[in-house]
């Protein structure tokens, strides 16, 4: 309970981190945005896990006020998709309040009835933060036409701000997820260090290998999100140079996705949410595949391996089924209240 303070100020650190490292690709969410968006995930989470009797609150805790960091690249999509400020508001509190809660929540609750064998290995909350949000993204309709990336008037100070700034904050955020100051700390500290450059790695490899015309620096932001996203669930249960491998594949796969002939026809929300969610998706598969306890590897057992890819599938499914049903009736009322407000009154017909 000590490092909840601690949790809560590096989720904090990340999210003002992305804001600032994101500027060139996206428009800022406003401030009231994150903070009702996350505020509201942290008392939603709280509250189902309560009803749920289910306890590890400082992973709870932190891994809900994570949100707001999910939130900046979330909500700079919704906007571009053609939603106002109200309503991507709604559709980001819809993610964090109603689809995140139930992806840290229930994943735990399940776990207390299933044998060691057979539980869910997820550290960091990636099946909430990078499957359910990888997920929700897939629901968010292409805009009319997509604006500029790369605006110039970021500079290289501010960028290399944002990346220190979001190493730190991410880093002590992931280790302080432990409870505790154990043995298994100094490792966490050190995957979350290593694995996100590995990433970065991976993806520029790929862009290499294939000849995409992509700029650096967004292959560079870009890989470093899809080492972080893939580390976040293995940090413990996989041995430390498989996690670090794990951040380099998860770059590598999720480049040769976003690069791929196909991705690049799709909306950049689509794209960004099939990235997110292979690299989540190799975290979440290297636990049960090379995990030091009840995975392949370890003992020839796939009860874990299986574990990972339900969990991911039912999570994925929650995600993007909420938002499908959510974006359709936020988009409807909006367009109700245009409609009302663009109404000539009977008196003046």
């Amino acid at each position: 309970m000590a490092l909840i303070p601690i949790s809560l100020a590096a989720a904090a650190l990340m999210a003002v981190a992305v804001v600032l490292g994101s500027r060139p690709s996206i428009e800022p969410p406003r401030v009231w945005q994150l903070l009702l968006g996350a505020g509201g995930s942290v008392l939603a989470t709280l509250a189902l896990s309560l009803a749920a009797g289910v306890g590890q609150l400082p992973f709870l805790l932190g891994a809900a006020a994570a949100s707001a960091a999910v939130l900046v690249p979330l909500l700079g999509i919704l906007s571009a998709s053609g939603l106002g400020v109200r309503a991507a508001t709604a559709a980001g509190a819809l993610w964090s309040v109603v689809v995140l809660p139930a992806a840290l929540v229930v994943p735990l609750a399940l776990e207390e009835t299933q044998p060691e064998a057979g539980r869910i290995a997820d550290f960091g909350g990636a099946l909430g933060l990078v499957i359910s949000a990888g997920a929700f993204a897939l629901a968010i309709p292409a805009p009319a036409a997509e604006g500029p990336v790369d605006a110039p008037h970021v500079t290289r100070r501010v960028r290399i701000a944002a990346a220190g700034l979001l190493a730190i904050g991410f880093t002590v955020w992931l280790a302080s997820l432990e409870g505790a100051l154990d043995e298994y700390v100094s490792g966490v500290l050190l995957a979350a260090l290593l694995a996100p450059p590995a990433g970065a790695l991976g993806w520029l490899l790929v862009d290499r290998l294939t000849g995409a015309r992509a700029p650096i620096r967004r292959s560079i932001r870009m890989g470093l999100a899809a080492g972080g996203a893939a580390v976040m669930s293995c940090a413990v249960a996989v041995p430390l140079p498989l996690a670090v491998l794990a951040g380099g594949v998860a770059g590598a796969a999720a480049a040769g996705m976003h690069e791929s002939r196909r991705g690049r026809r799709m909306s950049v929300a689509r794209r960004t949410g099939l990235s997110a969610l292979t690299a989540g998706a190799v975290g979440l598969l290297a636990s049960g595949i090379v995990g030091e306890r009840s995975s392949f590897a370890a003992d020839a057992d796939l009860s874990t391996l299986g574990a990972q890819l339900a969990a991911m599938l039912a999570v994925a499914a929650w995600g993007a089924g909420v938002g499908a049903l959510g974006l359709a009736l936020i988009r409807r009322a909006s367009r109700d209240r245009r409609g009302r407000r663009w109404a000539i009154p009977d008196s003046n017909r």
